[in-house]
């Protein structure tokens, strides 16, 4: 035997860039006096579910055995369960729980994690709900995860990430490449999701240029954990300006905040980028990981459809694993923050909603006495294989800017009908997905 990897030794932290927040309100973002378009309205937990197709039930009907947890990482500080009350009662959802927390807790308002336990926590209703602030990065956590035991949650959401040539500027790698640093997490990433456990992860923010070009656009990058054939890599979505709106189902009573702030009627989603949103969508190919067979029909129709126009082949290597997998809605998001509403954008935004889905999932599966989704990533390419119905096909938009830049070289990815690097498979039409997971034993 040998030691591969140790950790606990030396901390070095770049940090990595999260979600983007906005002033309320149509208003110039960034250096470059981007415009932060909100003409389709703002998002709150009732627009998710009926973008998705997700019904509002009472809590006590979702089912107390599923659990999602959002994991939080860098030291970052926690959330306000003040704030949370106060977006519970502003969006006119059920008062909801938080019933483990894992690891250093202050109580205070952060962005971060206050838009994860917002969105996961009211979406996944009556699932139990776990908080979990990470020891350093991912190796440290996933060991953790795993040695939590069954006793851990069920779903886990992450919304942090960096380029996997990078994972050794911010974690603990003690010697060995960030390529080996990635291959090890990944073999606990197997271990996890062979328990039960279903991993999610945003798919980041900076468009396919990544955080490694981010300033000039002159290549592609890609993100870890969004790159993981491990997770479900997730990327986001914004409502379109040009859609039309359309009215609130019969006897639909907008809450407290609607009356104060446009809520969105717009049901039309396009690949969220920059100059609209505060954002783009990550998305593209592994620097390290390998096609994994679930996903090679999907991508290879897409690689051979001749319509579409691709970054140059030496720019990404089109043999790995591409991302992301699922989209769901990123901009113009609503959080509460020190007793007011805030809009946020953001593949962060995206994961805990569809993390929130996964779990509300494993709460009927578990009702019926059948085992949690665990590892869902071939589930959810075979149920596109089979049903297309069961995704909102994201056909607009391209993942070729990012805050500081927009390619003029091709280094990005376009939306086109079926799979793609921007939104991948789309977003999930829940009642359909609901429909094909309880199908499984």
């Amino acid at each position: 035997e040998r030691v591969e990897l140790l950790v606990g030794l030396q901390e070095f932290w770049v940090p990595p860039k999260g979600a983007k927040t906005a002033p309320i309100g149509e208003v110039p973002v960034g250096a470059r006096g981007l415009k932060n378009s909100v003409q389709a309205g703002y998002v709150i937990p009732d627009t998710v579910r009926r973008l998705y197709d997700v019904s509002k039930d009472d809590p006590n009907d979702v089912s107390r055995k599923s659990s999602v947890c959002a994991a939080e990482f860098q030291n970052t500080a926690s959330y306000s369960p003040q704030d949370l009350n106060y977006f519970t009662r502003e969006t006119g959802e059920y008062k909801v729980h938080v019933d483990k927390i894992i690891g250093p807790f202050v109580s205070a308002s952060s962005m971060e994690p206050q838009l994860d336990i917002d969105y996961a926590s009211t979406i996944a209703q009556n699932s139990t709900y776990f908080y979990w602030t990470a020891r350093q990065w991912m190796m440290e956590f996933s060991n953790d995860l795993f040695n939590y035991g069954t006793q851990g949650p069920k779903v886990v959401s992450m919304s942090w990430g960096w380029p996997e040539p990078q994972q050794c500027q911010i974690a603990q790698c003690n010697g060995i490449a960030s390529s080996a640093y990635v291959r090890r997490v990944d073999a606990e990433w197997n271990k996890i999701t062979a328990t039960g456990v279903t991993l999610v992860a945003s798919s980041g923010d900076q468009g396919a240029p990544g955080d490694t070009y981010a300033s000039d656009c002159s290549a592609l990058s890609d993100i870890y954990p969004g790159g993981s054939p491990w997770v479900l890599s997730v990327g986001a979505t914004m409502l379109s300006d040009a859609a039309p709106k359309v009215p609130f189902p019969p006897g639909y009573l907008p809450p407290k905040v609607c009356t104060e702030k446009p809520c969105s009627k717009v049901l039309h989603e396009v690949a969220c980028s920059i100059p609209e949103a505060l954002i783009t969508s990550g998305g593209g190919f592994s620097a390290y990981e390998p096609m994994p067979a679930w996903q090679k029909k999907a991508v290879h129709a897409y690689l051979n459809d001749k319509s579409v126009v691709f970054p140059p082949a030496s720019m990404f290597n089109a043999r790995n694993r591409a991302f992301p997998d699922v989209a769901a809605i990123g901009h113009a998001i609503l959080i509460g923050i020190n007793q007011q509403m805030i809009q946020v954008d953001g593949t962060s935004c995206s994961a805990p909603e569809v993390a929130a889905m996964i779990a509300l999932i494993n709460g009927a599966r578990a009702d019926k006495g059948k085992s949690f989704m665990g590892f869902i990533n071939p589930f959810v390419y075979d149920v596109f294989d089979k049903d297309k119905t069961a995704f909102k096909d994201i056909t607009q938009g391209n993942n070729k800017c990012s805050e500081g830049c927009c390619s003029q070289t091709g280094a990005g990815f376009e939306a086109t009908a079926g799979y793609d690097a921007v939104t991948g498979l789309g977003a999930f039409v829940f009642s359909k997905i609901m429909q094909h997971a309880m199908a499984l034993p």
